[in-house]
């Protein structure tokens, strides 16, 4: 058996579904805190509720996967080449009432200081693909909601991970490329640089310089080091990724273009997902820190409103997705930080969801 290597210092959560019934779904979540290779793992419920005939049609997880490097018998984690890394989906799985997968990565703030990244950059965070179909058309008036339930701690250390994550929900409508949170406008008064980017959301590792010269022949495009020189060429300007070429250019038209996004998937839908989940990471990030969903505070809340009174229009048949992102919040994450060091320390899942679509509004 290959044997994995994790850095000190981090705090992982692994989460996979448990159970669906008939009536509702529940999915059951594991998740610990590991300072060493003794962990104890605890189960949780997604409830989903479903009024009217609005019903859950499909639970995917879409997260991002480190690279891996094998010297000999052990197996390393590339956790700081995310470059070799690659955002991956997994369906529900119920024969096994599972992903399949450890769902959130580890979270280590020594790393995040360290290479002064950003906590989006990290990418510990789990991303929830629910989907409902209905078989009518028409509004209805959707909320969420989390609540705490009663764990037993083995030891006295023990903490909670409501103590810690930070929750976020998406909407199709807030993933469109023509979102303007995606979309930096080109500055005129700055002539000579091109602040223009609407993949604003890429990673920076996503990234590769290409700083080359396209110019239109009538029939393709010819790739240059240089500006063409002579007669009969005309400067279009900078643009900074070549999936923005014109379709119709004219002949001798020429751009300089700056970057060229590396590979996300290697299929239509692989390519889908990484950018979903770059979206909702990118997204997330822009919150403030207080704006997020959480249970932690002075005092702490046993139950959580994430979502009230959303009016939802469902097409008889076509799917509705929502998304939810769970991730750590570091001002708190960070506080436990001497007490994972010195001991063996679990963080118990104790939250549930639940989805309920009304006929009306509550209030």
């Amino acid at each position: 058996m290959k044997k994995k290597t994790f850095a000190r210092f981090k705090i992982v959560a692994a989460t996979m579904v448990a159970v669906f019934s008939l009536f509702s779904a529940a999915i059951g979540t594991y998740a610990w805190f590991n300072s060493s290779s003794s962990v104890t793992v605890t189960g949780g419920n997604f409830e989903v509720y479903v009024a009217g005939s609005c019903e859950l049609d499909n639970v995917r997880l879409i997260k991002f996967d480190y690279g891996t490097t094998t010297y000999g018998s052990f197996e390393t984690i590339d956790w700081l080449t995310p470059e070799t890394g690659h955002v991956n989906s997994y369906d529900y799985d119920y024969d096994l009432h599972s992903f399949g997968v450890d769902a959130m990565n580890p979270y280590d703030p020594v790393d995040r200081v360290v290479r002064g990244t950003s906590l989006k950059d990290l990418n510990c965070n789990a991303v929830y693909e629910v989907t409902f179909t209905s078989n009518d058309s028409g509004t209805t008036y959707f909320e969420l909601s989390s609540t705490i339930f009663s764990v037993i701690k083995d030891n006295v250390q023990d903490i909670l991970l409501s103590d810690c994550v930070d929750i976020d929900i998406f909407y199709e409508d807030d993933l469109l490329d023509n979102n303007p949170l995606f979309i930096v406008e080109d500055d005129d008064g700055t002539t000579s640089v091109n602040e223009y980017n609407d993949l604003v959301y890429y990673p920076s590792y996503k990234l590769s310089t290409n700083n080359k010269y396209y110019t239109w022949n009538g029939s393709s495009w010819n790739q240059t080091d240089e500006a063409p020189t002579g007669g009969g060429y005309t400067d279009r300007g900078t643009i900074n990724y070549p999936e923005y070429l014109p379709e119709t250019p004219s002949t001798g038209d020429y751009y300089h273009v700056l970057k060229t996004p590396l590979v996300l998937g290697d299929d239509a839908s692989e390519i889908a997902d990484a950018k979903l989940y770059y979206k909702i990471s990118y997204l997330s990030s822009l919150k403030a820190a207080n704006a997020h969903s959480h249970f932690y505070g002075n005092p702490k809340s046993n139950s959580i409103d994430i979502v009230e009174d959303e009016a939802i229009t469902f097409t008889e048949g076509v799917p509705v997705k929502f998304y939810i992102n769970v991730n750590y919040a570091p001002s708190i994450a960070d506080t436990f930080m001497r007490d994972i060091y010195l001991n063996d320390i679990t963080a118990k899942y104790d939250y549930s969801f639940k989805f309920e679509f009304l006929k009306s509004p509550r209030s």
